[in-house]
């Protein structure tokens, strides 16, 4: 099979929006007469720039996932907020590394 994309100059994007998050957003990009397209386009461009507002962002989003990442393991180790508190950043870093040893061993045949 031949492949067509790399004959043009775009490449298609498809992202999944909350709807009221994509109602309020058109609605703001409305009165500036931009569209969705133009806006992420134009924060993709400033990332690859380097940008320092747009990679603040970025870092912005990332550090957000990360902590609801770990909220939502937290929830599962423990039913409540105290039990969080008692694992301090050493303890942390030492199960998510014994962890990634785990699948590595794994992915590797060897015994663990």
């Amino acid at each position: 099979m031949v492949r067509t994309d790399i004959l043009y100059d775009r490449k298609c994007l498809h992202i999944k929006l909350k709807k009221d998050v994509h109602l309020k957003l058109r609605e703001k990009l409305f009165v500036h007469e931009l569209s969705i397209q133009a806006l992420f386009d134009g924060f993709a461009q400033l990332v690859v720039d380097n940008d320092k507002r747009a990679m603040k962002i970025l870092e912005d989003v990332v550090v957000q996932r990360v902590k609801e990442q770990l909220e939502k393991t937290t929830q599962r180790i423990a039913p409540t907020r105290e039990r969080i508190n008692e694992l301090d950043h050493n303890t942390l870093y030492n199960m998510i590394n014994a962890e990634e040893t785990k699948k590595r061993r794994k992915s590797n045949n060897e015994p663990t």
